[in-house]
Order: C-alpha cells, then structure tokens, then sequence
C-alpha cells in the first residue's frame, strides 16, 4: 500500500472491500505523537470523511513486535487515540463516527 493516499483512493477502497490499510501515519519509536509527516494523510482522510457524511471508521493503531505485548496494546490503543483526537480537533470530524481501537 503506499503512503499518503488521496481521499478518492479511500472511498473507493473502502466501498469495494469494506476497509483499507493507510501507511501515511507515522509515529515516533515508543510513543503515540504524531510526526509532521503525518498531516497530508490525515487531511486526505478527513476529506474523504467531509465527503462520506455517513461513513465512520474504526481507527486501528499499530506497533512493531519488539517489547512486551501488554505495553504494545497500549501504545496501539494511544495512537488510535491520537489520530481520532488529531481528525477531531484538528479537522473537526465528529467523534461519534471514529472509534480507536489497539
């Protein structure tokens, strides 16, 4: 999958197979804040949200394997989290259709 997918490219994935994997979001080692890098896809996500007034998500956080899985759980929980909060805030999609998961 490449990074930074366009919001059309979002629609169509999800409407064809129910879900899609974004690789555009990216964290520091260890911890749940967003890098920089992270904006264009977080803006191409909201428009495709802005776009899709009925469609919510379910935001899946994501860790490597390294260190225990108890502390992976939670980080993963914590970067849902910090996207939803971040699509919230930031781009102001209502909450009721962004549910994070670890």
């Amino acid at each position: 999958m490449a990074l930074n997918v366009d919001a059309d490219t979002i629609g169509k994935q999800i409407q064809s197979t129910g879900s899609i994997s974004l690789y555009g979001i990216e964290f520091d080692f260890g911890s749940h804040t967003l890098k920089h890098s992270s904006s264009e896809q977080l803006a191409q996500i909201s428009a495709f949200l802005t776009q899709a007034s009925n469609v919510s998500l379910y935001v899946v956080g994501l860790t490597d394997n390294k260190g225990a899985y108890s502390y992976n759980q939670d980080l993963s929980a914590r970067r849902a989290a910090e996207v939803v909060k971040q699509l919230v805030n930031k781009y102001q999609i209502d909450s009721s259709r962004l549910h994070p998961v670890g």
